[in-house]
């Protein structure tokens, strides 16, 4: 199968890439600022199936531009559901919506926000990658290490995190705090540490590449997300995966994501659950464990497998066979996008849209507009 793999930020889906071209022929969009349309276009009717990884303005126009029988997978996450353009995907096009978070409230929410659906939606979580996750020993003495990790700004409740931890006893523990910073919220947090008096008790780090973090892990114990809002917070997953025990705020779908013993909701369960993980004397067992549950449930290995396992299912026996007369027509189609050049492809898609619009009014009444609207899907389906 030839598949079109489109994809603005690469961070999610490596490991699917790597999967899928074990067994397809996989061409990768690349672009800088700006998207060169006719070369994305003949990309697309040169593909069997195209696979967006965000739904985003890529996959609008793929949504538009591809022909009916042309498969469609894409992958929504958190922050899709933010964006003005998901109503303007032409989601009955999509043949396979994949929402890589742990808990269903993403696709409840995208429910409400788009009419038509895609053909299929399923759960399918981010893996970690065990290989470069390595799970590290660790010593565990005083000053415990705890560490939160993302951009320094008021949805990941740094300031709110840097008071509760106050509570914790005095010189016996250390909050690392990792991200780049937003100027006004990082200095609001600087001056509640001088109110607090915390001193060397909590550091700030610089943003951190992946090869650098992994290091760093190894010398923390406990990694903290005080989120409001995340999708999987996936450096949480990442810093289990080396043995960091993790205590996370009940930001909706976070009992899903992750171990309910995990889980606080004020700054006494906060601290409860801090106080005993060290008192216990059982640390050592408590990161082997994290290593364990993020390999059983989020193997990367294995996710990508799944995944592939469903892209290549949107194929039934019919779509197999009608593929080699795809590919004869592909070289016929690229040569007429090339003749057509840029600016068409763009009026095609508005002139898409608006047959849509028209086909689909169920009150049309008007024989002139009707007409309109059979010759626009005329022209429609001799295009493609």
């Amino acid at each position: 199968m030839k598949i079109a793999f489109i994809s603005e930020n690469m961070n999610f889906c490596k490991p699917i890439l790597k999967e899928l071209q074990k067994e397809h022929e996989v061409s990768i969009f690349k672009f800088a600022q700006e998207v060169n349309l006719e070369r994305y276009a003949r990309l697309i009717h040169w593909a069997d199936l195209v696979y967006c990884e965000w739904a985003d303005h890529l996959l609008q126009v793929a949504s538009w531009l591809s022909p009916p029988e042309k498969k469609i997978v894409a992958r929504i996450h958190r922050y899709e559901l933010y964006s003005k353009l998901l109503p303007e995907i032409r989601w009955k096009n999509v043949d396979l919506l994949v929402s890589n978070i742990a808990s269903n409230h993403v696709i409840e929410k995208f429910k409400k926000i788009v009419e038509d659906l895609p053909k299929k939606i399923i759960v399918l979580p981010d893996g970690v990658d065990l290989k470069f996750w390595k799970f590290y020993k660790r010593e565990f003495k005083k000053p415990y290490q705890l560490c939160v990790v993302g951009n320094i700004i008021p949805r990941k409740g740094i300031y709110e995190l840097i008071r509760m931890f106050s509570v914790l006893p005095k010189n016996d523990f250390v909050l690392n705090i990792v991200g780049k910073r937003w100027p006004e919220y990082y200095e609001n947090c600087r001056e509640l540490c001088n109110e607090l008096e915390l001193g060397d008790r909590v550091k700030f780090w610089d943003h951190m590449e992946q090869e650098k973090l992994v290091r760093f892990f190894k010398n923390m114990h406990i990694i903290v997300s005080n989120s409001r809002d995340e999708g999987n917070h996936t450096v949480i997953k990442e810093g289990m995966a080396t043995g960091l025990f993790p205590v996370v705020n009940c930001w909706k779908g976070a009992r899903e994501t992750y171990p309910e013993k995990c889980i606080f909701t004020n700054q006494e369960d906060f601290v409860n659950i801090v106080m005993d993980f060290y008192e216990d004397a059982n640390e050592e067992v408590e990161s082997h464990s994290a290593r364990q549950w993020i390999k059983a449930k989020y193997d990367a290995e294995v996710q990508a497998v799944k995944l592939r396992g469903e892209i290549e299912s949107v194929f039934s026996v019919e779509d197999k066979v009608r593929e080699e007369v795809k590919r004869e027509m592909s070289e016929v189609v690229s040569k007429e996008i090339k003749r057509k050049g840029i600016r068409s492809i763009k009026a095609e898609i508005d002139e898409r849209k608006k047959t849509e619009k028209l086909i689909n009014n169920d009150d049309l009444v008007n024989l002139e507009i009707a007409k309109e609207a059979e010759d626009a899907r005329a022209r429609f389906d001799e295009w493609c």
